[in-house]
């Protein structure tokens, strides 16, 4: 079973990352653009500490537009190309399908981590310990299941166009509200008070933590894991209702 597991991981990585360059693009050249810029082009003395800070940030950022645009993208796009009622012929079950999908994903923001990390590595002199580097690879990919499986919700209910948009209207908000384009202190009370019931603020604050080797905060793991629980829910319940569609 590892073995066909294995086989379809690697044709899925194939088909979703080599020949999907806009990727690159958008969850890895976009967030080191923007980084670069808020970081050397806008203003030539900044801090060490604000390095860091926004290090973090648009590490969460690059794993929110490919979390969910790739995702949703990729996930309608095998729909709409028969892909999926070809799987109906084969003996890989719907649940073992979206974990092989998951894992792909997760290969994608592992990309996004390592290529963010070493442009601030490089570039800034940002200092990232062992420690730190294990904990970006090992507890980020994670911790950023639940924007994977918004994704996956956006795909079960959208055509391509309908999920671009959707996808769009999702993560903008989401970036800004969470304190990712700019620090949360300088939005106003109310957009602060959204932002801090967000999936994306709780993995910001994670990831800032795992770049400066403190704990992962309890906090932010229950938040994390609550929103993992309702999300993975309301893909359950979508994909029963599409199953009894068909």
């Amino acid at each position: 079973m590892m073995k066909k597991f294995s086989y379809q991981l690697v044709l899925n990585f194939k088909r979703v990352v080599l020949r999907n360059p806009g990727f690159l693009v958008g969850a890895v050249l976009l967030p080191i653009v923007f980084y670069l810029v808020f970081t050397k082009a806008l203003n030539q003395n900044t801090s060490s500490e604000w390095n860091l800070n926004y290090l973090a940030s648009m590490i969460v950022y690059g794993i929110l537009l490919g979390s969910v645009m790739t995702t949703t993208s990729v996930m309608i796009g095998d729909a709409q190309g028969g892909y999926n009622k070809l799987l109906r012929l084969t003996p890989i079950s719907k649940w073992s399908f979206y974990l092989n999908m998951l894992v792909t994903f997760e290969v994608l923001n592992l990309l996004c981590i390592l290529g963010i990390s070493s442009v601030g590595v490089m570039v800034n002199q940002v200092q990232l310990h062992l420690k730190a580097w294990l904990g970006l690879m090992l507890v980020v990919p994670l911790a950023s299941l639940p924007l994977i499986l918004i994704g996956f919700i956006i795909s079960r209910g959208c055509d391509y166009s309908l999920g671009t948009t959707v996808s769009n209207l999702i993560i903008f908000p989401l970036a800004i509200v969470s304190g990712l384009w700019l620090p949360i202190e300088l939005l106003p009370k109310w957009m602060q008070t959204v932002g801090k019931v967000m999936p994306t603020y709780y993995l910001r604050q994670l990831t800032f933590n795992l770049i400066n080797e403190q704990s992962l905060g309890s906090k932010n793991c229950l938040w994390i894991g609550g929103w993992l629980l309702v999300l993975l829910g309301l893909l359950v319940i979508l994909t029963k209702f599409k199953t009894k569609e068909v």
